[in-house]
């Protein structure tokens, strides 16, 4: 094959640019332009072929391949790992970054432990405990029989026998048997169901509670706090000990109340001990006692009395009140209805045949009748 010397200005190197002309490259790129005429025809006379000259080999390195000779196949070497989806893979990678190998894994099980999920508790901690999802459990060093779903669940260091189910679940650390499903759902003590996003048994040091509802919660802090209450309701609230809230903001909110039940939408029962309220927006008082009100926004505030009946209102002791805004007006009071809501009554009646009454009164029964207060005699019998 014939030669052919090209010279350039000053010996300056050719070279192909990215726009595929051909150029020389001067000391400085501001003055860099094309060769002369004479460049580009001592490159024409170099054209390869031109008196004869063939390619007789070419070759390659892995992973690239080739056939070899003038017109070679140039391919890609197989990896030797079957194209396929693996679940749990173990794989191994070559300095070229090819995979060579790959297989199906499986979840670790020692100690009877099951975990699925990036950055989940050490195959050692605890026994027969499954952690599923991104970060649960991570930070348990122990525990047993524990079963934890949803990124980043947890019983803290150490816990058993706890069912956690949602993103961020959790239970106190040291805690057991406590069942919480729902996102952000959390408990502080034992032996508590708690279902609902947000629901809650925030604190305390007793267990044994039932709270089902979205931010629903107990979260007593007293001596007895959060023993045995049921609280059932979106946002219902109960801060009283071995109690029953049952309706959408639901409350009993005074640290100190016991045995109280609350059924009906925004049923309030305050700070009042040992009563039952039965009704939408239904209260008690800040601190009276052993009260019963039923109806829509009955009140009962007095201690040991009664309400009944719609916008019914007790604000004294020992007084019951029956009626659609049946209200007391003095300790000790019976109201029957309501000037607005008035029982039937009559001024005049007929005679009948019976025997005629006592000479003696033995006394007057002081009843508010339809909002008046009105005397009503009895006799010995």
């Amino acid at each position: 094959m014939a030669t052919k010397s090209v010279q350039t200005p000053n010996n300056y190197p050719l070279y192909i640019s990215k726009n595929s002309f051909l150029q020389y490259q001067p000391s400085t790129p501001s003055d860099w332009s094309a060769p002369p005429d004479n460049v580009y025809t001592a490159l024409d006379e170099l054209a390869i072929g031109a008196t004869g000259g063939t390619i007789t080999a070419v070759t390659a390195t892995t992973p690239i391949l080739s056939s070899g000779g003038a017109t070679p196949d140039i391919s890609h070497a197989t990896s030797g790992v079957s194209a396929a989806s693996y679940t749990f893979a173990n794989v191994t990678v070559n300095a070229t970054g090819h995979i060579t190998t790959a297989s199906n894994g499986s979840a670790y099980t020692t100690a009877n432990n099951t975990a699925i999920g990036i950055s989940t508790p050490a195959s050692s901690v605890g026994t027969d405990n499954t952690w599923l999802g991104w970060s649960a459990g991570n930070t348990a060093t122990s525990g047993a029989r524990n079963l934890l779903i949803g990124k980043s669940s947890t019983y803290g260091a150490a816990g058993s026998d706890h069912t956690i189910i949602g993103a961020n679940a959790s239970s106190t650390t040291g805690t057991t048997n406590n069942t919480v499903l729902g996102s952000s759902a959390n408990v502080a003590s034992l032996r508590n169901v708690v279902i609902g996003s947000l629901a809650s048994q925030s604190s305390g040091s007793n267990g044994n509670n039932v709270v089902i509802g979205y931010n629903a919660s107990t979260n007593n802090t007293g001596s007895s706090a959060n023993t045995a209450s049921v609280v059932i309701g979106a946002s219902a609230q109960c801060s009283a000990q071995s109690s029953v809230l049952i309706g959408q903001g639901s409350a009993s909110t005074s640290t100190s109340a016991t045995r109280v039940v609350a059924i009906g939408q925004s049923s309030n029962a305050q700070g009042a001990s040992n009563c039952v309220l039965i009704g939408s927006s239904s209260a008690s008082g800040v601190s009276n006692s052993a009260i019963v009100g039923i109806g829509r926004g009955a009140s009962v505030t007095g201690t040991n009395s009664v309400g009944i009946g719609d916008q019914v209102s007790v604000g004294t002791d020992n007084s019951i009140a029956l009626g659609s805004n049946a209200t007391t007006d003095t300790n000790g009071c019976l109201a029957i209805g309501s000037s607005t809501n008035a029982i039937n009554t009559a001024t005049t009646a007929t005679a009948g045949a019976a025997g005629a009454l006592p000479a003696q009164v033995l006394g007057y029964l002081i009843i508010r009748l339809n909002g008046t207060n009105v005397k009503i005699p009895y006799y010995n019998v």
